[in-house]
């Protein structure tokens, strides 16, 4: 069972992101996306693990992190890099004209 500021919560989060942008939201409180990715970083480093369903790319960059990819039968194992949420945010963030602009 985590610690500290996640004592008493289930380590299971499905699309922690979705309606909070940046943030995460527990029961009790809303904390920072990096802030949670952190507190998952030390509680894995104390033998915690946790299963996190997201499209975040922050969340993502997990280090070390086993993703799976459920896009298509069976359920593959994918590289960070490959993952097509991670592609198009890095494409974005090179060049967010492409996106903004009529073609």
């Amino acid at each position: 069972m985590p610690k500290g500021p996640l004592a008493g919560l289930s380590p299971l989060a499905s699309q922690p992101t979705t309606r909070f942008s940046h943030s995460v939201f527990f029961a009790r409180f809303r904390i920072d996306l990096f802030q949670f990715l952190r507190i998952v970083c030390k509680a894995a480093r104390d033998g915690a693990q946790f299963i996190i369903a997201t499209h975040s790319p922050i969340l993502l960059a997990y280090p070390s992190a086993r993703i799976f990819s459920f896009d298509a039968i069976p359920i593959a194992k994918v590289a960070y890099g490959d993952l097509e949420h991670v592609k198009v945010t890095r494409d974005f963030s090179n060049d967010p004209a492409k996106y903004l602009v009529d073609p």
